[in-house]
């Protein structure tokens, strides 16, 4: 009867008749989109290799001791083709993208909705129904919302070019503002980027300490003897999925690691690094939740450190 509560609380939150569109029906929206953009992007990427080998072609073509003169009409025309064909796959993947960053805010307000109520129900100290069924529902939400969340991206500008431009150098006033701009511009996305990376960071760690103590919680309810050792087991594998119906839990896939990698990689020029960040930074294989904490509490120092550094040029 409580679990049937909790369900039914769950399911008003989620009800089309109050957002509109069901949570379910937007999760699988958001997955034809990303569908639908992979094959733009693969097709994208199949015209830019024909474009590559048709340049070639003519490149060599034009070469050759006896340039065959119809053979580069033909192929200059193919290549016009192929040009248009690419501006219009880039035209409809830029509307893809659009579309699904639209879906995906969506998703993330309604899970966030969610998750705020769900909290609010288990800090009221009023809810009579099966606490660990809460909680479980307040994990598999937070997962999902987290698995919403945008992949770090590197940084538009090269850190080592900003590390070897000194305001000092230019003598020129025209020189002096622009360096200063380029700079400006710089903190402005390091600023952006420690946030991305912050908010990230606190996310998982509010989830990683969420399943610590939903853990905890099962636990001791297998100790006094109130769920059994089948129940327990179940309830631990219970986890949910993520935003593509992929199963989730303690482990992270290599992409994940790779992206917050990919920043620290650029903004590491020179600096020596740990044995551990070496390994994290190289993994071909997913790591534990508390390791890819770990990894972004080191991009979010390393990218204050960088920080500090363009500051003081800009004195």
């Amino acid at each position: 009867m409580k679990k049937v509560i909790l369900l039914f609380f769950v399911y008003m939150l989620l009800s089309p008749f109050v957002h509109g569109q069901s949570t379910g029906e937007l999760e699988m929206q958001f997955r034809q989109l990303n569908q639908a953009l992979q094959a733009e992007q693969a097709a994208l990427d199949s015209l830019n290799d024909l474009m590559e080998i048709k340049a070639k072609d003519i490149a060599y073509e034009k070469k050759s001791a006896l340039p065959d003169q119809n053979k580069i009409i033909k192929w200059m025309s193919h290549a016009v083709t192929l040009s248009h064909q690419i501006k219009d796959r880039q035209r409809r993947i830029a509307n893809a993208r659009s579309e699904i960053e639209i879906c995906r805010s969506r998703l993330e307000h309604m899970y966030t909705e969610t998750i705020d109520s769900l909290r609010q129900l288990e800090r009221s100290g009023k809810y009579i129904g099966d606490i660990y069924e809460l909680r479980n529902h307040l994990l598999i939400w937070t997962e999902k919302r987290i698995f919403l969340t945008p992949l770090v991206s590197t940084l538009s500008f090269d850190p080592q070019k900003v590390q070897r431009t000194e305001l000092t150098d230019a003598s020129d006033p025209m020189d002096r503002a622009i360096i200063e701009d380029y700079l400006t511009n710089a903190l402005k996305e390091i600023d952006a980027h420690i946030q991305v990376v912050t908010g990230t960071r606190k996310e998982f760690e509010e989830t990683a300490d969420l399943r610590r103590r939903t853990s905890d919680f099962i636990n001791e309810a297998h100790e006094q003897g109130r769920i059994s050792s089948m129940t327990r087991s179940q309830a631990f594998r219970n986890t949910g999925t993520d935003i593509f119906g992929n199963p989730v839990g303690q482990m992270f896939t290599a992409v994940q690691v790779r992206s917050v990698a990919g920043l620290m990689q650029q903004l590491n020029t020179g600096t020596l690094m740990s044995h551990t960040n070496k390994s994290l930074m190289s993994a071909k294989t997913a790591i534990t939740q508390e390791e890819y904490i770990q990894l972004l509490r080191q991009a979010e120092n390393l990218l204050r450190t960088y920080r500090s550094i363009v500051q003081k040029k800009l004195k």
